[in-house]
């Protein structure tokens, strides 16, 4: 009996680090911190992590989105008060 109690312990904690592992490659696809998202999988769950990862918006695109937004090689810029400076 003692043995199965153990082997189910020693399942449990095998696949939450496999599941953990994975849910940290799919942040790093995503642009997201792959060791972030590893520990806070094994700190809450592999599936919650996994439905957080889902909904968090995809890192790549938040940079590029934010790049997008100001040219760089635009000579004008803007003050705070809504006039342009040459």
């Amino acid at each position: 009996m003692e043995d199965a109690i153990g082997f189910g312990i020693l399942w449990f904690v095998v696949s939450s680090f496999i599941a953990s592992f994975v849910i940290a490659k799919l942040a790093n696809g995503r642009g997201r911190s792959e060791i972030g998202w590893f520990f806070f999988s094994m700190f809450c769950s592999p599936v919650v992590a996994g439905i957080c990862l889902c909904a968090a918006k995809d890192g790549a695109a938040i940079e590029s989105a934010a790049k997008d937004t100001v040219p760089a090689d635009n000579p004008k810029r803007y003050t705070m008060k809504g006039g342009i400076d040459s």
